[in-house]
């Protein structure tokens, strides 16, 4: 999963992780404060270095570009698409769906890391507004998310890695 980084003050980074399909073994872990170029250019490389894995880019604000370069200037073959299009949207309600999925890939214990800095931001991810049914979702003022929000989107290319799987296809590791 992957996710891009605003630039601007406030120092969000980009982030990436990269599980392992079979197992949702969390292999490895792209984070900094590149401009779009150049983390388009990691992903590519870290794609490639694990066999072609499956990129699902945030496609909000400057992830569209992302995947734009990942498509015209480096031809990545695997590129995850929701709804008819690449990469994955975040919304309120599609960010509901990702916490879910991945709280159940956690409560039974799928989920595994050894980046000691994913649970410290984990402990920081919290409800940030509630209104009825609807919970706003979010780092804690001064926190940052980046890891999770990177964590909860590979889990969820890891269901499309496994329902393509399933369908013949090829099992490749996620990002």
């Amino acid at each position: 999963g992957a996710d891009v980084a605003d630039s601007g003050v406030g120092g969000s980074r980009s982030a990436a992780i990269i599980l392992d399909a079979r197992t949702l073994r969390h292999v490895a872990t792209l984070a900094g404060l590149w401009e779009p170029y150049t983390y388009t250019k990691l992903l590519v490389e870290a794609g490639r270095l694990y066999n072609n894995a499956l990129i699902d880019v945030e496609m909000n604000g400057p992830g569209a570009g992302v995947i734009q370069l990942l498509k015209e200037k480096y031809r990545y073959p695997n590129i995850a698409r929701h709804d008819g299009h690449e990469g994955h949207r975040t919304t309120q309600t599609t960010k509901s769906a990702l916490v879910a999925q991945f709280r159940d890939s956690l409560d039974i214990e799928e989920f595994t890391t050894q980046d000691v800095r994913l649970p410290q931001q984990m402990a920081h991810f919290v409800v940030l507004e509630r209104k009825g049914d609807y919970e706003k979702v979010g780092a804690r003022q001064g926190a940052h998310d980046d890891l999770v929000m990177a964590a909860m989107i590979a889990n969820q290319a890891r269901a499309s890695a496994l329902a393509r799987f399933e369908s013949g296809g090829v099992l490749t590791q996620v990002m």
